[in-house]
């Protein structure tokens, strides 16, 4: 069973790597969005593993498009 927090946050990205995701999340918090990280895969060292990026539910489609329009 889901937990309110976890109702309130949605993933908007699926990224491959630290570097990558800690560049996303900048941006994304440089406009004024409030960001989560979640590692996805455990087995692998976390600078190569997958991190999914999570925003609140009301700002993820405003989100996402600045991720697209942005090229990250």
């Amino acid at each position: 069973m889901r937990t309110e927090d976890e109702t309130l946050w949605r993933v908007i990205s699926v990224v491959h790597g630290a570097k990558r995701a800690a560049a996303a999340q900048t941006a994304l918090e440089a406009e004024g969005f409030l960001v989560r990280t979640r590692n996805v895969d455990r087995t692998l060292a976390a600078q190569d593993g997958v991190v999914e990026l999570l925003v609140l539910e009301s700002e993820a489609r405003e989100a996402r498009e600045f991720l697209s329009e942005n090229g990250l």
